[in-house]
């Protein structure tokens, strides 16, 4: 009789390992993921302040205490960026205080009041 088939022990066993990688593998790569897009939206977020600063740079006689981020792409300072973890694209503002640069969504200007 040939023997070369395996047994359902060792089929088994073979399951229960792999199930075993399963969960100690998919909770660290998830978590890994959310950990590069909190990375990746900082960045972005720095990338906004920083074209803010160009722009308050470029435009001294117009002092702003709120920049927002249609107006750095109206005048090609920024280009669209999305955040990682929604998808959709970053439209806020950079409040400047005491010459701090910081990206919010809580924005009172538009570039529709400009």
């Amino acid at each position: 009789m040939n023997n070369k088939a395996y047994t359902l022990v060792e089929v088994l066993a073979v399951i229960v390992l792999l199930s075993i990688l399963t969960t100690v593998a998919v909770p660290n790569i998830l978590s890994a993921i959310k950990i590069s897009k909190e990375k990746t939206l900082k960045n972005q977020e720095e990338i906004i302040e920083r074209a803010a600063e160009r722009w308050q740079i470029d435009h001294q006689e117009d002092i702003k205490t709120e920049i927002p981020v249609c107006q750095l792409k109206k005048d090609k300072y920024l280009n669209n960026l999305k955040n990682p973890t929604n998808k959709e694209i970053m439209d806020g503002c950079v409040k400047i205080v005491n010459n701090i640069f910081k990206y919010s969504n809580d924005c009172t200007e538009t570039c529709s009041e400009q």
